[in-house]
Order: C-alpha cells, then structure tokens, then sequence
C-alpha cells in the first residue's frame, strides 16, 4: 500500500486511489470499504483490529486491491494535535509501503515500529502506538514532549526536495528552516548524485526568489553558507555541469547556471564578508563552463550574461573594500553604482533612514522632478525618481532645523523657535524592553520646557514619528522611531523608542550617564517609511500597468481574465440590492464556447436585449460588446455613470473622476459589487481577493461599510484604526484570534513557532537577568550572592561562618559586599548621628541601613516581580496587544502600552552609593559624639569606599562582560523575533488569500507589501487616488495586478507634500491619477450632483469644472432663511455654510473673482456676523474683528454674572454659558476667617483651606528664657531657641551651636601643631585632644618630594617617609617602553609585565584581535599591494617580492589637484597648491621641489618627501635593537605603510620571535625561582607540582605563563608564612587556624575561578591575623606558666588581650570581603604597630615580606633589551643597557 497526506478536515478523500474515511464518532462499527482503483498486484485476507476507538479492516478482494485505513478522531475536541497526527504519521511520511499484513493484534508492535521508523523525521506527530493501546498513552505523551523539546530530523531525498519545489518560494523558505527540515544533515553528505544536486539547486534558488521571509531566508542561508555542498560538492558539479555530449543536456545546463548564480548572489549579499572567496571560486568556475559552451555554438542568455557580468562586480567591489580593510563582517552593506551616470548612486543602495552625509551636505541632493508632461525614460528612472523625491521630502525638515540647532552656538535651546523640528532635552535611555516587535527602548527627556504641552491632542512623539539623538552636535546621531505612544508616560517624560538596527549597535558605545539632544522631525516618518521600502525592493519586471504608468500608453487594453470569461459576465448586480450570491455564482461557471457562431436561434433570440428586459433575466451578455448591454434606464444610470462602470468592468486601467457630490463612492461600490458578482471569472482556487485602498481611515471604513451591506462574509480590514463598530468583527485583529493561529499550522511551522517561542523566551531570560545586574550595578551595590560565581570558595566558607555566627545573634545578617565597601558602616554612622542629633529619624528607615541596598531590591521583586523589574517584558497576554498596535497608521492606541505600574519605582529601589557617601560626609563633619571603636576619619572613609567601589566597579563589568553580552542577545532576540513575525505573516497571508475584499490605508498597504507579494491580488481599487502621492500607490500593486481601478478628483484635494519647493517645482504633488489624466489617458468624469442647491453647484461650474448637472433630488431642498448674509462653501455643504475671510484679498485670484461675482449678483457677501447671548437673548451683537469680540468675553455677553456662591461671595465673571452650577468655579476673594484668639485672620484666598495659624509673635521660652519668634500655634515648649548657645567646653572654647541643641561634644575650632619633625600643622581642637590621650604621634601630611633613583619625586608624606629616612615606593607610572614600543602599564615601583593592550598589528584584510604580549595569527590571504605598475605575489604575512613604484600617482584629490602620492600608496590627505606651508615645510630637503612626492604615514599621519624618507626607512641594519623605525617628528612607532610594508614586517617577524623567547625565559625563571624555595616544595607538593606541570605544554602562551607566575607566587608567600608562624606561634589553636586558611586558600589556587587581587587581600589578612595571634601569645605570655600550657589553649577567651587588639583580631577573623581596600588594611597595620610600641611586643621578623617573592626579571620585556645579530639571530641583552657586541648571541 503507497499512502499520501491528505487534508484531515474533510470526511472522506480519495489519494492515489486509496479511500481515506475518518470516522468522527468517538465509537465506531467496523467497517469494511472497496478501495476505488487496482494497481498494487497481490491478494489481501480481510482482518480486522478491535480498538476502543474503532476499526481498521482489510476487505478481501481481488487482485490489485489496496488497503483501507480508518481512523476515529477520538482527541479532536480536547487535543491540538489531533486526528491529523495520527495519520500524518503514516500518511504523510515518505510514502510507506506496507508489505506484511499487521491486522492481527499480535503484529501490532511490528507495525508501530515500521510507522514509527518511516514517520520518524516529522517534529509533531503522535507516536502511531496511540491509536492501538490506551496503556500507551502516557508513553506516547512522554514521547511528543520530547519530540517537541528536540525535533526529529527529516531525510531529505530526491522526492522530498521534489514536493518542496513545488510549493510557493515563501513556503520553500519556511519548510527549509524549520527545526528538524533535515537541510543541514542534507547538505553535510560525503557525496550527491548529479539529479540530487540538481533538484538541490533548484530548491535552493527558488527559496532565493522569496520575496518574503528573508530573516528565515538568512536562517537557512547560514547552514548552506559553511556546508560541504557549497564548498565542496557544488564547485566539483560546476566543472561537469555542461560536458554533455547531449546537446538538451546541454542547453538544460543553462538553466541550472542560473539557478547556480541565483543562489551566490543571495548569499554573497547576506554575508559578504564570509562567502566571498566561495562565491570568487564559483564564477570563476562557471566564467570557465560559459566560455565552453559557447564554444560549442551554443548561445547564452542576455540574463545569465547579466548577472555573471554583476556578481563580479560586486566580487571586484568587495575585494576593493576587504584589501582597504573596511569589510570586517557581513554587516557589510556593498554599493554598486552605475559608473555611467556621473558618479550618482543607485537608489536602492541608499539607506532609507537619514545619514551623515544627509545631514550635513556639502552640495545638493541629486533628484529629477516627477515628470508630467512626457512618457518616463524608463521604469528604473521612474522608481528612481520618486524614492528620491519622497526621501528628500521627509529628511529636509529635518536636515534645515538640525541646522538651525547648530547655528545657536551654546545658546539656551529652549528660548528657540524651530519651524522643522521639536527639541527634547537632557534624553537618557533608561532601559530596553523585550516585546513582539523585538528590543525597544524606553528614553527618558526633560519636560521643563514641555509643561503647557497637552499630551493627549499633541501630534508630538507620535507612532512611527522619526527622532535622532546626538550628544555630540549632531556629529554622530542615532535613528530611532516612536513604537509605543502611551499619554501618562509623556506626562512623566518617557517614551519608548524602536532604534534602528545600525544605532542599535551604536548604543553600546554609549556610557549610561550620557545624556542627548533627542529632536523629532515635522514630517511623519511611518507614512515615508515603508513605502521607501516598497520602492526599494520593487524589481523592474514587477511594476504591474508600466505601460501606461512609465509609458503613459492610451491605448487601454481589456484585463487578461476577462478574455476568456467575456460572454458569460453578469450585470445583474447593478440592479439588485441585496447580498451578493458569491459561491452559486462560482459554482455556476458556465461551460459553454463564447464563439458566437456556434450558438442555437434560439440562444440568440434569449440573448436580445429587449427579450432579456421584458422577462427580466439575469443580465449574462458579451461584457465589452457595449451594444450587448443592458440599457442606462434599466441600470438606474446617467450617461456618465453608465460609462464609468463600462470603463471599470472592461478596462485593465480605469480612471475615475468625480466631482462633489457626484456620487463616485456609490459608483464604486456599484464595480465591487458586479467583480464579486463574478468572482468565478478572475478568482482562481488558491484565493484572490479585490485589494481596496484608500487614503484615509475614514475614507477606507466608509467605503468598506458600504460593500458589508452586500458582502456579509470574506470581508478583512487591516489596520488597527477602524473606528466603525460595524468592521470590528472583520478586523485582521480580530480574524486573527478567531483562526486559532498555532492550531492551524501545519507540522513543521508549528515546530518552528514552538521552538521560537522556546528560544525567544529564554533569550528573554539571559536579556533580564543581564540588563538587571547591570542596571543594578549602576544603582548599587550587588549582593555577594549574586556575585558568587565570581567569589571563591574561600570567601564563600568564610562568609558563611559570618553569616551563622550573626544569626547566632538573631540579628538580620548585613551584606559583606557593603561592610567591604564601606557602605554599611557609613550607613550606620549616619543612623546613630541623626538619632543623636534630631531624635526624629524614623526607626524603619534607620533599620534599612544595615541591609544591603541590592538585597532590598531583591527582596521587594520577590514580593511582586511584576511591579519593578530590572528589565522590562510583555506578557504573553499583553503580547498580542503589542502586536496588534504595529498596524496602526497615524497614531498608537494605548492598547497595546505595557502596564504603566512597571514605571513605577518600587519601595527597595535601589540607591546610589555615591548619594549614601555623600551623605555620610555632610553628616559627619556635625558628628562629635561617636565611641572609639566607630572612630574613622570621613575622608578617609569616603576615599576608600570610592577606590573599594571602583575596584568593584572594574571587577564586576571585567567579569560579567555585561554591555557585551547583552548587546549579543538583543541581537538573537531581534533575530528570533524577526522570524517569529515572518511565520505570523503566514497566519496573515492565509487569512487574506481566503477573503473575498480586503481594505487597507496606503500606508498599511506598503507596510503588508511583502504579504500582498504573496497574495497576488489581481484587483485593485483604489479610492481618493488623487489625494495620494504616485509613490504610495506605485507600491501598493504587486505584479499579479491584472486590473486597477482608481477613483478621485485631481480638482479638489491634492497629495500633500511636507517640503513646498518638492511639491511645487519638482511635482510631487501630483498625483498618479493627475498626472495619467494629464498625459490624455482616457478617463471618465461624472457629470451629475447629487448633493448641493444650484446655487451652490452654480459657484462651482464653469469656474472649476466646465460640465456639471444638478440632479432633480437636489432642488426639492428647503428654502433656508438666516438673518445674516451668507457665504456659500464650494463643495461640502448640502444647505448652508458661513464663511468669514477677506474676500477682497480672494477677488484678486481670477477664479474667486469669478465666484465673488456670483455671491455678489446674489447678495450673499455681507461685513458682520451676529451672535445671540444664550442667557440673555434680548442681547444680540455684531463681530467683524478680533476686538468685536471684546464683548462677549466669556462666550455670552458684557453684563457680569453675580451668581451667588457657598462661599457667600458672587461670581466675577462675564456672562457665560458654561458651568451654570458654578461647580468648576474658584473663588478667589480673600478669606475672611478668624484663626485663633488672638484675632490673626486667614492670609489665604477663599476657596484654600486655612490650617494652623502661622502668624509670628514674640515668646519666653521656658528651658532658656530667650525670647523667640515663634508661630502662634506652636507652643513655646517645644520651640528650639536659635540663639548662640555661650557656654564654655572643657578645652576653653565657647560652643558653636545652637541654644536649643546639646553642646558640641568634640571641638571644630582650628589650632595649630607644631610636630616633631619641625613642621606645622592646622587639626581640629578635638583632633588634638584625642592624640594627647592615646599618646599618639600627629601625623605630618606635608609632601615629601625628594627625588628617587628613579628620577621621579617622591609622591608620600613626611610622616610616611620617615621624615626624609625612608621613603615610600613610587606611585609614578613606568617610562620604560616595551618591546611592542607601548608603553609599560605598571607603575614605576612594580616590575614592568608583558604588554596587555590590544594589538595594533593591522594588514589589508584584518586587525589582530589578540593581546599584545600574544603571537598574531599569520594572515595567510594573498598580499594586497599591488598596482596597475607591479603586484605582490606573496602571502599577506610574508615579505613582499616586489619593489615600490616608483611612478606618481594619477589621482585627482577632492579639490581637483593632482595627488602628491606614489603609485599605489595611499594618496595624501594635503595638496601642494592647497596646502603649500605644510607640504613644502623643509625637513629632509627637497620638499619644495615642484616634482616632489610625498608619502603620508597612516600611524601619526605625518607626511614626508619620498626619497628622504626612503633613506629613513631603508637603510640596511644588519645587527642592533629589535624595535619599529619611529616618525622623524614625533617619534611614534611606524606600525603601518603600504610603501614599507617589507621593512615593518622584518621587524614584526623579529618581534613574534622574541615573544616565543620571552615565554621560554620566563618559563626557564620561574622553574629556578621555585627551586630555590624548599618551603613551597615541603607545604605544597601537590599544588606546586600541579602548576609545573603547566610549564611543559608546549601551547604555552603569555597570559597563561602569568596566571602560573601569579598563583606560584600566592604559593611563596604562604610557605613564608606558615614557616613563620611555625616558629613564633606556639599556641595550638592559634596556628592551627592560621594553617587551616593556609591550607584553604593554596587549594583554591588551582580552581577554576581565581582572582588575583582577591587572593592578594586574603594573603595580607592572612598575614596580619597571623600577627596579630603571635601579638596576643606575647602579651598573655608572662601569665602563663609554660609553653606547654599554651599548647592546650582551646579557646579564646583565655586569652586577656587589649581592646584594639581584639577588635583587630576580630575584623581580620571576618574574612577578606570585611576589609575595605588598602585604606582599612594601612589603618590595621598602623594599628599594630601602635600596640607593638606602647605595648612593647616587639617581634624578632616579620611575618611576611613582600620584597622577597620576585619570580620574573621585568627587564625582559622592555625595549632595547632584545637585539638581533648580523647573522639574524634574537637574544636578550643582559648588559641591561650597554651596547651588545657580537660575540654577545649566544647562538654565534
């Protein structure tokens, strides 16, 4: 049996001559069916299988007879993957031949694997098994879970691509990339037969041709791009596709050539950077088999010659740009002008949005003007023409007020008036948003200067309205347009931004403090934007009508379908009312020949007219036989009308005009409905809808309400504008919805959309986790469980123990990360002192001081996620709202905002730890009352935390790689995304193809440009044509129009243009419609109105129109008598219509004065309107001016209004007729209330409330007796006296607050020291006071400055040098210059290490993108230099076998003078007339000479005469310093030159060999290092041996070299400390717990995560506790007995330890993420130094010395230190400066 997919809605099928029944009763009776044909050979038993659902039954019968399957839909109504997936598994899937019988219920299992091994390739179906046993079901759905979380792969084979060729391209294109399609395993085979290939390409070519779905396009593209069938299979097809001895074959080759070159110039468009040698190697190729074949006599297509001719030129094009090394990546967007047309770009090359060189023009745009007098040259022309025309129209406004914002100079913006453009300042982005529509970005601007803005009628900020912002006075800028309008958020400043893809990118560049001048351009983008598009993409042959739209033909041709349907056409429409009867009319399609002559008398006779009249039958005639029409009387038709419908009905164009009130919309609902009527004419089987535009909402509800009332279903409006409630249900929306999109997938775009959605989602996820750390970490401080992947193991163990022992406490656990910045303390600070200070700090808030301000936030997004989350996301509810609004043309319903509580900032927002620093500091310098052990300078504490955070700061991003990472995401989102939206145009296309009519707005019409591509729409209408621009309408048609009909009035309203110049000198307010009507295209104008009284229509004709009818309807209107005089309107009004104006300033104009005459004969021009009060109406006046209107100032009349209000007073307004009740009203008459007893009265307005009196008097203030202004309300016990408090402090000075505060505690008088070390110094008296109680040393702060060995001065104190004994390391940073000629990083003190930055190496192709100390990678691409003189043959990175030219160049410079360059070199930016003073500046001598030429260096642009600088650069130097020949001027290292490229290289050769040595040496070092040290090998042989082990790897590179140099020395210094320990610690607890975080910090080395400033911290915390034990054994031991005793110390409260010391030893204990930087750590040691002193515990050494753990000699990596010898060989210098001798390499 072969089975086939079939449709599963219907009942019965019959497929290949197998009957399909589905049983739809969810129990069944056992059938048994004859199969319809034979053909299979063989005899089948009848067996029958029971199930609970039915039954499969095979009947006997005879030879040839195929089996019956029968399936009942059991899940159909509870499971999406219905009765489809039980048969797709067998039928669908590749043709399965059933060759055993599986009836028997024991051959089930057989027959489960056979379906479920030949259904195996389709994602979503249903095991087979689930039709057979219920006991399977969990199973089964088990195993469709699976399925869905990893689709099964298709094999794709010859008749796989076979059935995927025949469907539509865009079809092609979804089927290949959806999961599991199988293309990828396709294209990976070893080897293909030529068919497979064949079929292959021509799949491959179609899916090309997709006009839509281009990202899924690009998808797909990428597998195929890197594949073996690209690489591989298809260049070894290329060579024998046409070495046929067949002369078909031959010319079939021909076709698979084209489909060869289709395929490469898609894909070298996509991704040129990456598929240009592939794309190189197959033209050469296939230039190769057209040369044979025409050899052969065969002749090729002017096409194909075409478009090899073009894929060269675009290969030539981008090896131009990848030799400039401006081609980095596909982002790549080649340009290939015509070089004929004087250097004027192709249009479909420009960027739709504004550029650069836009804004800021040197000279005038190029543009021709719409031409309307003469044919267009051709269709190219014409598409040129207008996309740059309704370009220059929306950018202009923009370009003339960006550059009137430049012209103001610093000037105060605001204070400015721009005509073009509306200015937003201070705009900041603040966050992206993941939405349907992809990443948007909500941007925050200052509303200052926007508080009298009425948000909810402004036509600012619109949906679609274009905005540029720029930081920078418009030198960069940024595109963005508006995607969601939401009025409350424009109230707070807001607005959420759609960037484009290129500004998008930009945005990474930005700092998240930067702020924009954010502008918005008049000109309404969203109408511009896509129809740009439209034209953009339009191939030539696609423009449907070009003869008579680009040729203006008149001769008008009859549209192609109705050729064959002209005799059976029915009229019977145009006069009937009713619905249309579509589907018996299709169902009716008459078989008869429309040859005349083969017709019966008697079907002539039916076929008269009179006889068709008298019985009244349905009008079927020969339509464009106009004689054989029914009569205008019968129609209901005037002449005009008549030829209007005969026009529209016959005629592929049509062109209609009517006048007012001529009844042109009736007309064309007349034409819809008769086309419907005959649907079966032009309607195929597939769908084919009539295509409605129009250019107004209004226009399109109006017109599309009038065809529901004969079209009651098949009717779509797209658009999310519709505001008629009659078209809701028949929105695109709404249809949508109703379809059930996902469910009515079929299988593999189901797939697809789930694994979309899937992958979306978790994109979603990394995008909100990573953009709410970073947000956060711009905010505050994270938690360290946050950054715990970060944190080793250590620390991690260590803060634990923290955290238990707090708990211990029953205290809220602080955050570590803040208590090791500083935060935390400074919070707590400020607490005690508020609460000592005011006593009115809220304890809620003091509270908050201790957690961690990133904890806070957590812990309030845990309690309600929804309210503040770090990045903000639509719900899968709200995203259908979000996609309905991207249909929305003018402006954005507030449907689709997102929750306006997600702007809202939540309770736990976070701070900034600069604000609590600030604060910490304003409050401290007020402080005096704090215990010691709280006592740390401010600025010292507040320097730290800003160096602490810094350090976290460079950690946290170095780390994370945030901007990175998310910028890599947005771009998956957008690409997901952008699938996701071509798979829901499917759903689109679906639902339109099956309407009978839909309506669109133009601009909706290009934005479903690619959609209506697919439709094919071959009936066009379109209403107010001449209302709108000829681009709008041009991109509306598809190339499947067979018919367009367009209905207007060129004499009433024209296209608006935005720019007048456009509209009126180059035509752009013309219209399609005008413009054909002018070039005497037949139209037809309709002669009789039906709306307005004679003497209205009168004014119009013959002034306007020369011919135009009054019907009879219109004079049986009523007389309308009005006091006044009136002026009638022209072409609105039914009755009546005041207009005020000067019609004398009109008279002048010929055609009013016309009119004017007219009103004047009549008496209907009069000087004054009268208005009537409404609450007097004896009072009546006349206006004529703006100061007439000075008598009905508040709309009623002059009297005052006096209604008496509650309040007792009257009104004081004019009369008015608003707010009768006065409930609006505000009194605003003093208020005359008593306040207290004193008899203080209220100093409000009436309608305030009053409140305490706040009156000042004069009061004895008991605790004092001062006497005070107090407010008379508050009394004098609670005043605080602000008086000078007089008492005197214990120090002598008088206290210096306030009388009603407590006296200073700690005295801020200044006083001077004089210091021991002979200077002076100026300290607080407090200061003093406290180092006269401790017994401590002031400290002296003056700089020392005594100059170093190294040269540089002294950066330290004269306390911290010792007073000129010793001084502290340099803090300078390093001179010495590295081998890459970068300078040393490090600061002078340090050792100097291998050179971290960025290599600069860069060649004609790439840049190195590794780090300097590392080896570059060999460019192994042909070398680029090269001229039309002598061209290199070399390889990119070897030396160039050729000499420089010695030829100048032939340029011409942009100022038309000769170029002062070589040939081949890249020419000077300077010319020698231009720029004389510079070129001719005499440095080697012969710059003035009139032939002299000059090369300009690309590092330093410095610019020299050749033949000097050749002496320069060429001097042979066989032996001497590796370094780079430096500019004569400014002596930077020359890395980059065309001319010199072999003298670089030599050099950079060198280089790459001293790195290879400079790894060896230091591998050598380290390995001697370690070997001097027997401690490492004795405490840590396994750790040590570990890191050695390293070492012999022979891909040993630099940055791993110093990771080993770093952890062995982490190694060295815990040996040194362990020893030390051992030898002054005694005590067994003591050491045992120095030696237990020893041993947990040297295993940590080797783990994954390490960071070596961390581990550096824990060796100095390590190092001080273990001091600060052996301080503690020292001052405890004279008590004890003997050292035996301190063996069995077990804990530490035996021990009786000073006070400092304990709170020493307690912070050390705490863990390394306590400590806040190196201020806390100088802060501890100069502690115990202070207690080794006073307490006299002096130790015999230290227990650690820095100095002693050097590994590597810094002096290798320096320049100068590496030499070459005559003989080339590289060696190290250890003479440290003197000059190398050549018996110095030790290779020679």
């Amino acid at each position: 049996m072969r089975l086939y997919p079939f449709c599963w809605l219907q009942q019965e099928h019959i497929l290949g001559g197998v009957k399909i029944i589905l049983n739809r009763d969810r129990v069944a009776a056992p059938q048994k069916v004859q199969a319809v044909d034979s053909g299979s050979p063989g005899n089948r038993e009848g067996k029958g299988v029971s199930q609970r659902t039915g039954e499969v039954t095979i009947p006997p019968g005879n030879p040839g007879t195929k089996r019956i399957i029968i399936v009942a839909e059991e899940t159909l109504k509870t499971d999406e993957e219905t009765v489809i997936t039980h048969v797709e598994g067998v039928l669908q899937g590749l043709s399965i031949n059933l060759t055993a019988d599986y009836s028997r219920n024991n051959d089930k299992d057989d027959f489960r694997k056979l379906a479920g091994k030949r259904a195996g390739s389709h994602p979503n179906l249903l095991d087979i098994s689930k039709g057979w046993d219920s006991d399977q079901r969990g199973r089964s759905n088990e195993k469709l879970q699976n399925q869905r979380r990893t689709p099964r792969v298709n094999n794709l084979d010859y008749r796989a691509l076979k059935k995927i060729f025949e469907m539509e391209p865009s079809e092609v294109v979804m089927k290949l990339a959806s999961p599991g399609s199988g293309l990828k395993e396709f294209l990976s085979h070893e080897d293909m037969t030529d068919e497979l290939i064949a079929i292959a390409l021509e799949v491959l070519s179609k899916a090309c041709s997709s006009k839509s779905n281009r990202e899924n396009l690009q998808h797909l593209l990428i597998d195929v791009k890197e594949s073996r069938f690209l690489k591989r299979l298809l260049p070894m097809y290329v060579m024998r596709v046409s070495r046929h001895n067949d002369s078909v074959k031959r010319e079939q080759s021909i076709v698979q050539v084209d489909q060869i070159l289709a395929l490469h110039q898609t894909l070298i468009s996509v991704f040129p950077a990456s598929t240009i040698l592939d794309v190189s190697l197959i033209v050469a190729l296939l230039q190769t088999e057209i040369t044979y074949l025409q050899s052969t006599g065969l002749t090729i297509p002017k096409e194909t010659e075409n478009s090899i001719t073009s894929l060269q030129r675009i290969i030539t094009h981008l090896q131009e740009k990848k030799r400039e090394g401006t081609l980095r990546s596909d982002n790549y967007t080649y340009i290939t002008g015509n070089e004929e047309e004087l250097d004027i770009e192709d249009f479909r090359y420009m960027s739709i949005f504004p550029t650069y060189e836009d804004i800021h023009l040197t000279a005038k745009p190029f543009m021709r003007p719409n031409i309307i007098g003469q044919k267009f040259e051709d269709t190219k022309t014409y598409l040129d023409t207008h996309f740059r025309l309704l370009r220059e129209d929306f950018i202009r406004p923009l370009r003339d007020g960006i550059n009137q914002v430049l012209k103001f100079d610093g000037k105060d913006l605001r204070k400015g008036r721009f005509d073009d453009i509306r200015i937003y300042l201070n705009a900041y982005i603040l966050s992206p948003i993941c939405t349907h529509k992809g990443i948007l970005y909500r941007v925050q601007f200052g509303i200052d200067n926007l508080k009298s803005v009425n948000w909810e009628s402004s036509k600012r900020l619109l949906y679609g309205a274009l905005v540029c912002l720029s930081r920078d006075n418009f030198e960069t800028m940024i595109f963005a347009t508006v995607a969601n309008r939401d009025v409350k958020d424009l109230q707070k400043g807001i607005t959420t931004l759609d960037f484009t893809e290129e500004s998008r990118l930009k945005l990474s560049e930005f700092q998240e403090n930067d702020y924009f001048l954010m502008v918005e351009t008049t000109a309404f983008f969203e109408a511009y934007r896509h129809v740009l598009g439209g034209l953009k993409e339009m191939a030539l042959g696609e423009l449907p009508m070009q003869k008579y739209i680009v040729s203006c033909d008149t001769n008008i041709s009859s549209p192609q379908y109705l050729i064959n349907h002209r005799h059976t056409y029915s009229l019977q429409s145009l006069t009937t009312e009713g619905p249309v009867r579509i589907q018996e009319l299709e169902k009716s399609v008459s078989t008869e020949e429309s040859d005349g002559a083969d017709k019966s008398d008697t079907d002539d006779f039916l076929g008269r007219q009179d006889f068709k009249e008298l019985l009244g039958l349905p009008w079927r005639c020969d339509v464009l036989n106009f004689a054989d029409w029914p009569s205008k009387q019968w129609l209901k038709l005037d002449d005009s009308q008549l030829q209007a419908v005969q026009m529209a009905l016959t005629k592929e164009l049509a062109i209609i005009q009517g006048p007012p009130g001529t009844g042109k919309t009736y007309i064309g609902l007349k034409i819809v409905k008769t086309i419907l009527s005959n649907s079966n004419t032009w309607r195929s089987m597939g769908g084919c809808p009539i295509l409605v535009v129009c250019y107004t909402n209004h226009a399109l509800d109006q017109f599309l309400e009038g065809i529901h009332k004969f079209l009651k279903t098949g009717l779509v409006r797209v658009g999310g504008r519709c505001a008629s409630e009659v078209l809701q249900k028949f929105s695109l929306n709404n249809l949508r919805r109703d379809n059930m999109f996902k469910q009515n997938l079929p299988g593999h775009l189901r797939a697809m959309y789930s694994v979309l959605t899937e992958n979306r989602k978790s994109v979603e996820e990394k995008i909100q986790k990573k953009a709410a750390l970073f947000e956060s970490a711009a905010k505050g401080v994270l938690h360290e469980n946050v950054l715990e992947d970060i944190i080793i193991s250590l620390h991690g163990t260590n803060l634990g123990n923290v955290q238990a022992v707090e708990n211990s406490r029953k205290k809220k656990a602080p955050s570590l990360m803040l208590e090791w910045l500083g935060i935390s303390l400074l919070s707590h600070m400020s607490r005690q002192i508020g609460d000592e200070d005011t006593n009115q700090r809220d304890s809620e808030t003091a509270d908050c001081g201790d957690k961690d301000l990133a904890q806070v936030a957590h812990e309030e997004k845990s309690h309600d996620s929804k309210e503040s989350p770090g990045i903000e996301n639509c719900s899968e509810n709200e995203e259908q709202n979000l996609y309905e609004s991207e249909n929305e043309e003018t402006e954005q319903d507030n449907e689709g905002r997102a929750d306006e509580d997600l702007n809202k900032p939540g309770i736990g927002e976070w701070k900034s730890y600069a604000d609590d620093v600030t604060k910490a500091a304003e409050l401290l310098k007020l402080a005096d009352t704090q215990e010691e052990d709280l006592l740390l300078d401010c600025q010292e504490l507040c320097k730290n935390t800003v160096v602490a955070m810094d350090v976290y700061r460079q950690c946290q991003i170095d780390d994370y790689g945030f901007i990175a990472k998310i910028l890599e995401y947005e771009n998956e989102y957008q690409r997901t995304v952008n699938r996701i939206t071509e798979l829901r145009n499917q759903e689109d296309q679906t639902i339109l193809k099956m309407a009978y009519v839909i309506g669109m707005t133009t601009t909706c019409a290009a934005r479903y440009r690619k959609v209506l591509q697919d439709i094919q729409p071959k009936i066009v209408v379109v209403e107010e044509a001449a209302e709108v621009l000829e681009a709008h309408i041009v991109t509306t048609l598809t190339s499947g129009c067979e018919h367009l009909i367009l209905i207007g009035d060129h004499q009433q309203l024209r296209p608006s243009a935005t720019v007048y110049e456009l509209a009126k000198n180059f035509n752009l307010e013309v219209s399609l419609f005008e413009r054909l009507i002018r070039m005497n295209v037949p139209y037809v104008r309709l002669d009789y109105q039906h709306r307005m009284r004679p003497e209205i229509a009168r004014l119009l004709t013959p002034h306007i129109y020369d011919k135009l009818e009054n019907h009879d309807s219109v004079c049986l209107y009523d007389n309308i008598k009005i006091p006044n005089r009136v002026c009638v309107a022209l072409s609105r009004a039914k009755k009546g219509l005041f207009c005020i104006g000067n019609m004398s300033m009109l008279s002048t104009v010929p055609l009013w004065s016309k009119i004017m005459n007219v009103l004047r004969s009549n008496g209907q021009i009069g000087e004054a309107l009268m208005v009537r009060c409404e609450n007097h109406p004896e009072t009546a006046n006349f206006v004529s001016a703006a100061e007439d209107f000075l008598k009905v100032p508040q709309g009623g009349c002059s009297e005052r209004c006096e209604y008496r209000l509650n309040c007792g007073h009257v009104c004081t307004r004019f009369c008015h007729p608003y707010d009768l009740e006065h409930k609006d009203f505000i009194c605003t008459k003093p208020c005359s209330k008593t306040l207290c007893d004193n008899g203080h009265t209220c100093p409000k307005k009436c309608s305030a409330i009053c409140g305490e009196c706040k009156v000042t008097v004069t009061k004895t203030l008991p605790k004092c007796g001062h006497e005070q202004k107090v407010p008379c309300s508050e009394p004098p016990e609670t005043f605080s006296c602000h008086m000078q408090c007089n008492k005197p402090l214990s120090c002598g000075h008088l206290c210096v607050r306030e009388c009603g505060d407590t006296c200073t505690r700690k005295c801020p008088q200044n006083v001077t020291v004089n210091l021991d070390c002979g200077h002076q110094r100026t300290i607080s008296c407090y200061e003093k006071q406290e180092a006269e109680k401790k017994n401590e040393k002031i400290l002296c702060f003056v700089k020392c400055e005594a100059s170093l060995q190294c040269g540089h001065k002294c950066s330290g104190s004269c306390s911290e040098c010792s007073n000129g004994m010793s001084h502290v390391a340099c803090r300078s940073k390093c001179k010495e210059v590295l081998i890459c000629s970068h300078q040393c990083q490090n600061k002078c003190s340090e050792e100097c290490v291998p050179c971290s930055l960025s290599c600069d190496r860069k060649c004609f192709h790439q840049k190195c993108d590794q780090m300097c100390c590392m080896p570059c990678r060999p460019c192994t691409q042909p070398c680029g230099w090269g001229c039309k003189h002598h061209q290199c043959t070399k390889l990119c990175f070897e030396l160039c076998d050729r000499k420089p030219c010695e030829l100048p160049c032939f340029r011409k410079l942009k100022c038309k003078h000769q170029c002062i360059g070589m040939c081949g070199e890249p020419c000077p930016k300077k010319c020698r007339i231009c720029h004389a003073d510079e070129v001719q500046e005499q440095f080697f001598g012969k710059e003035a000479d009139p032939e002299a030429r000059f090369v300009q260096l690309q590092d330093c642009n410095h610019i020299f005469e050749v033949t000097g600088f050749d002496t320069w650069m060429m001097t042979p130097v066989n032996d001497g310093p590796i370094k780079l020949i430096a500019c004569p001027k400014c002596h930077a290292p020359i890395r980059r030159s065309v001319r010199y490229g072999s003298v670089i290289k030599r050099t950079l050769i060198e280089m790459e060999q001293v790195k290879k040595k400079t790894v060896e040496m230091c591998s050598t070092q380290l390995l001697i290092s370690v070997t001097e040290r027997d401690e490492m090998k004795r405490y840590f042989p396994l750790v040590l041996e570990m890191l050695l082990s390293k070492l012999d790897k022979a891909d040993l590179m630099m940055p791993t070299l110093l990771l080993i140099k770093d952890q062995i020395t982490i190694l060295s210094k815990l040996a040194e400390i362990k020893k030390n320990v051992q030898l002054l610690l005694p005590v067994t607890f003591l050491r045992d717990k120095i030696n237990k975080q020893i041993d947990v910090c040297s295993s940590n080395i080797t783990k994954p995560i390490y960071i070596n400033f961390l581990f550096e911290k824990e060796i100095i915390r390590i190092s001080l506790l273990a001091e600060a034990y052996v301080m503690s054994y020292m001052h405890n031991k004279p008590v004890l007995s003997s050292t035996v005793m301190f063996a069995h110390i077990r804990r530490p409260q035996s021990l009786d330890n000073p006070k400092e010391l304990e709170h020493i030893i307690h912070r050390l204990e705490r863990g390394v993420m306590a400590l806040k930087e190196e201020e806390e750590i100088k802060h501890i040691r100069k502690m115990l130094d202070s207690l080794q002193e006073r307490l006299n515990l002096h130790m015999l050494f230290k227990i650690l010395e820095e100095k002693n753990h050097k590994l590597l000699d810094g002096a290798i990596f320096r320049q100068g230190q590496w030499y070459k010898c005559s003989q080339g060989h590289v060696y190290w210098n250890q003479g440290s400066g003197s000059e190398p001798k050549v018996d110095q390499c030790p290779e020679c």
